[in-house]
């Protein structure tokens, strides 16, 4: 290809700090439409900010119409105009790239690019040149606020809007016009976005160097113009230069990934690795709160109760992800969730560390202490409860609050953190660290910055949990849950049971709470929070964001609720994990050195092996003789036939196909809401009263409960029929439901 260069004559001595721009404006075939282009510029040259000198650079591509001879003969070519002649047409991206080239090996400090057609208006350069005062990029934009298009067909609208999106939404782009072609470049925003080494041609150039701009963290602005349809000659877009912009930014989007994937491919192996260890788990017996919330979320409808025809003091949300994996099937779709859990949960540990820190090791570490802890069995980690369906949600939560913390960072961030605790709260009343989090940030941004900014991005947080909160409140009201029921069982409830342990606690709590500390420190979790607070090697704090304070309010929110629940579950320790994760995050940012925390992740991950070992080589943990009775129950049971466990241990009920008539399957709900067993006793005298009633060796006595008014009533209408272990089978003496049958079976046939 020929190449001839003409280039514009020296525009005399610049004045003190004034600014060289150049318009570079790509032609084939555009004679029809340039001397009116060229009639414009130059009077808006005489419109510029202060101290910008404006000339205009056409890079024709050998049109046949004489497009380049129009401009050789223009007045003011040699001076303000140049000509970057071409021997044939090279594509949309390829004369731009030469004519940036061109601009940037002449010494201009500012570079525009404008097509020649005259859709994009002249009258808005000086705007835009007085943007790349503060910008990098400034984008001429239809799709911001005071932009628009005009005479536009609905073929063309549609056409565009749909480019658009579909640029915006493959690359994750912020900028609302990703193909407008009218831009202004700062000259070394050109070399940083790494324009002239672009791969597009075609008008995939737009997008690409949209990408590269925000890929390479320019500032880019966009400046609202009108945009009208061309007003002379014909367009260059076709089928096949559409199809080549689709293909490129599906291919760009593609190597991204695999970047992102070579990249943090430790912190994706970590991720499976999380989702492997616990699939020897898939197929163990149900847990007792695992079959309990089964039973709950597959008969959930509007019924007696909070939930259908059971009560349980748990919020809507994790109903209904129990609901999910009971509609799939039961058991093993729901082992499956509490894998998907624990794998987002390590995959968002790992983000979190990238996010606090700049050290590459930081979201490998992150991700690994994430993983040790949520499928570590001493953290109960392979029961699927609302600890570790909540835990994925604070991790996204605080992966939103530290982009978030960030001067001039969108609200959109706070209203995705709010979103994200509202979230974590609904499956686990007591996980509320997200709000703990924000809290302390908005706090630290009233002493520290705007009290109007620290408003703003405190209502943009409550927005978003209210969205979250109304959208699973209207859920569980179609299900005939109301909110006022909800807020009985998750709040009043819980402080009522925290009275009630405190007061009435049996031995048994006490020796659970060791047992519980005993735990934690096995997993070597202490171990690692005391690396990650030791002296660290001097490295400057982030300046944005108070990790050390945000850091402590987490641990000491997590540290109550675990204290607050009472009864020492050891399941409570989940609630840890995103602290012990942000702690580490945070010394990692601060210096600490790697080796340190190697090697407690490697004593965790010790621990780790030595327990799943145990568990897999034991027999699943359950009370002694429930599968007996579950087994027993399922072999002498009737279809219609119904049972009552005093007290918990529902995987009985689930195992034999019993539905129970009382509303409490737990031993905590009924020593607070029916400690003298009233509800219970009227279940008992009434006219549809369980079949089968399963006690231990204390009948319906048990602590904080008295049976004075029931026991009189199960010994009147049942009798044992079998005892396995500790365990009696009771059996009602009269089954009015066999002797209807019965009944109706002996009536002579009509």
């Amino acid at each position: 290809m020929t190449t001839t260069t003409a280039r514009p004559a020296e525009p005399g001595p610049a004045p003190a700090g004034a600014q060289r721009a150049v318009v570079v404006v790509p032609t084939y075939n555009e004679a029809d439409s340039l001397p009116r282009l060229l009639r414009d510029l130059a009077e808006v040259r005489g419109e510029l900010p202060s101290g910008v000198v404006l000339d205009v650079l056409v890079v024709d591509d050998g049109s046949p119409d004489g497009t380049a001879d129009l401009v050789r003969l223009h007045p003011a070519y040699g001076g303000w105009l140049g000509l970057l002649a071409r021997g044939g047409k090279a594509g949309l991206g390829d004369a731009y790239r030469a004519g940036f080239s061109w601009a940037l090996d002449a010494g201009y400090d500012l570079v525009l690019q404008m097509d020649a057609d005259g859709s994009h208006p002249v009258t808005a350069l000086p705007a835009m040149l007085a943007g790349l005062t503060e910008n990098d990029l400034v984008i001429g934009s239809r799709y911001v606020r005071g932009g628009r298009t005009e005479n536009w067909p609905l073929r063309r609208r549609l056409l565009s809007a749909g480019a658009n999106h579909y640029a915006r939404s493959m690359l994750w782009l912020r900028t609302r016009d990703a193909t407008a072609g009218f831009r202004g470049w700062r000259a070394d925003a050109i070399h940083a976005a790494g324009v002239l080494h672009g791969d597009a041609d075609g008008y995939g150039f737009q997008v690409e160097n949209t990408w590269r701009a925000e890929r390479s963290h320019l500032r880019v602005a966009e400046q609202p113009i009108t945009f009208v349809e061309r007003v002379a000659g014909a367009s260059k877009m076709s089928p096949g230069v559409a199809g080549e912009a689709v293909a490129l930014i599906a291919r760009w989007r593609a190597a991204e990934i695999a970047a992102w994937l070579r990249r943090h491919l430790l912190v994706v192996g970590l991720v499976v690795l999380a989702g492997l260890l616990r699939v020897p788990f898939l197929h163990r017996p149900l847990t007792s709160d695992e079959a309990g919330f089964l039973t709950v979320a597959a008969q959930w409808h509007h019924g007696t109760s909070l939930y259908g025809d059971y009560w349980v003091d748990r919020p809507p949300l994790l109903i209904l992800l129990f609901r999910m994996a009971a509609l799939a099937g039961g058991e093993v779709p729901l082992r499956l969730l509490g894998t998907v859990a624990t794998m987002v949960a390590v995959a968002l540990a790992g983000l979190l560390g990238g996010l606090v820190t700049s050290r590459r090791i930081g979201p490998v570490l992150t991700a690994a202490t994430a993983l040790l802890l949520l499928d570590a069995p001493l953290f109960g980690g392979q029961i699927v409860n609302g600890e570790l369906l909540a835990v994925p949600f604070v991790f996204a939560g605080l992966c939103c609050i530290v982009p978030a913390s960030r001067p001039d960072t969108a609200l959109r961030w706070w209203a995705a953190a709010g979103a994200a605790g509202m979230a974590a709260g609904l499956v686990k009343q007591s996980l509320l660290d997200v709000f703990a989090v924000a809290a302390a940030l908005l706090v630290w941004e009233l002493l520290r910055r705007s009290r109007r900014d620290a408003a703003s991005q405190g209502a943009a947080f409550v927005g978003g949990a209210l969205v979250v909160l109304a959208a699973v409140l209207g859920i569980a009201w179609l299900y005939g849950t109301q909110p006022a029921g909800i807020w009985d069982a998750v709040v009043t409830f819980r402080m009522q049971a925290a009275d009630v342990i405190s007061s009435q606690a049996s031995p048994h709590t006490a020796h659970r709470a060791r047992v519980l500390a005993v735990a934690w420190v096995w997993t070597g979790a202490p171990l690692l929070l005391l690396v990650s607070l030791l002296r660290r090697t001097p490295r400057a704090p982030s300046p944005h964001m108070p990790l050390g304070w945000l850091a402590a309010t987490l641990l000491g929110w997590e540290a109550f609720g675990v204290a607050a629940g009472g009864s020492y579950w050891l399941h409570y320790l989940i609630g840890t994990v995103p602290g012990t994760v942000f702690v580490l995050a945070r010394a990692i940012a601060v210096g600490i050195p790697v080796r340190r925390c190697s090697a407690a992740l490697a004593v965790m991950a010790l621990s780790l092996a030595i327990t799943t070992n145990a568990v897999l080589h034991r027999a699943p943990r359950q009370p002694a003789g429930v599968r007996q009775v579950s087994t027993w129950l399922t072999a002498h049971d009737r279809p219609g036939q119904t049972g009552i466990v005093a007290y918990g241990q529902s995987e009985i009920l689930r195992t034999a196909g019993l539905r129970s008539p009382y509303t409490e399957l737990w031993s905590l709900p009924v020593r607070v809401r029916d400690p003298r067993l009233q509800e219970l006793t009227e279940v008992l005298a009434g006219p549809k009263p369980p079949t089968w009633i399963i006690t231990g060796e204390r009948g319906l006595a048990s602590w904080g409960i008295n049976p004075s008014l029931a026991q009189p009533v199960l010994a009147a209408r049942y009798k044992q029929v079998e005892r396995i272990g500790t365990w009696r089978i009771l059996r009602l003496r009269q089954d009015p439901q066999l002797a209807r049958s019965r009944t109706e079976s002996a009536s002579p046939a009509s």
